[in-house]
């Protein structure tokens, strides 16, 4: 497989033609400009994923990954990001919203829709370039794909992690890879999917002196009591906790896991590496993403996360 089939298609839906070509351009510097598509509205992002109107006598390749304004002609991004959601065949196909708007009843919309991550376009050229080697390195490197308050301290700024992980060894190693990058202030864990909804409602043993809310949830896969399966599924189904970005960080690489994973809401699916030096550059370009590239939610109308 060549470099653009195991990078895939980035398909851009940008009605502005300056933003398009500063975007087009920031792939390129970052090395990521592979097979990159673009189309100018909602209606025709549609067309070309249904494969219609001018796209029909020559079929486009399926996305790898959509690059999505929201503020766009004829058909917004909006109700773009709903059809695709709606879609059997094309709902797996991670959409990063990429806008020019901070508002939070945007951000949370985006997220409510089934957007993947939300990213505020930089003022500068050169935030743009980052922003785009940023999400190049985590969408095709680390991610396996189907698809005016008081002055925050850096571990409020960052957000507290929290890792669900019954595996004592693997828990110490990304405590450790965390810490490597940084990032190891704010760090919560639990051992079970059972632990993980009772520190998300603040009960049991989590009652008495309730613990912080996650900004990100790292998720195992396989886990006594209750699995990061169903543990994800009662996430997406609890309008408290829906909008909580969940990372599944799981050994399995089966194909039906990760769609899984996908169709149950994950954000991304990160196969463990094999060895401690990859669990940390994995570490990194994860919180490099996640706490200082990608605009997050907050809850009862919070400002949100924009980093």
């Amino acid at each position: 497989m060549n470099e653009y089939g195991r990078r895939g298609t980035v398909l851009i839906a940008e009605d502005d033609e300056v933003d398009l070509l500063f975007l087009q351009e920031a792939l390129e510097e970052r090395g990521g400009a592979g097979d990159v598509r673009s189309v100018k509205d909602g209606e025709e992002l549609m067309d070309y994923l249904h494969r219609q109107g001018r796209f029909m006598e020559d079929p486009p390749p399926r996305p790898a990954l959509i690059l999505l304004d929201l503020r766009m002609p004829r058909k917004d991004g909006f109700e773009a990001l709903r059809e695709i959601r709606e879609d059997p065949d094309l709902r797996l196909i991670p959409v990063v919203i990429l806008s020019t708007s901070r508002m939070e009843e945007d951000i949370q919309r985006a997220y409510e829709l089934g957007a993947d991550s939300y990213i505020t376009k930089p003022d500068a050229f050169e935030g743009l370039v980052e922003a785009m080697g940023v999400l190049e390195k985590y969408g095709f490197k680390t991610v396996s794909f189907q698809r005016g308050e008081r002055p925050m301290n850096e571990s409020e700024r960052r957000g507290t992690v929290l890792i669900a992980e019954d595996d004592e060894e693997d828990l110490l190693l990304i405590q450790e890879a965390l810490e490597e990058c940084g990032n190891a202030d704010g760090v919560q864990s639990v051992k079970d999917g059972e632990e993980l909804m009772d520190y998300l409602h603040r009960q049991g043993r989590f009652m008495e002196d309730p613990p912080p809310r996650p900004a990100l949830i790292l998720l195992d896969l396989r886990m006594p009591r209750k699995d990061g399966f169903e543990a994800l599924r009662e996430i997406r189904e609890d309008p408290d906790l829906r909008l909580i970005p969940v990372v599944i960080l799981s050994t399995s690489r089966l194909e039906e896991d990760v769609q899984r994973g996908y169709e149950l809401g994950a954000n991304s699916y990160i196969s463990k590496p094999d060895a401690f030096e990859g669990l940390v550059e994995a570490m990194s370009v994860l919180e490099k993403y996640w706490f200082k590239t990608v605009s997050l939610p907050r809850p009862n109308g919070e400002q949100p996360y924009i980093l």
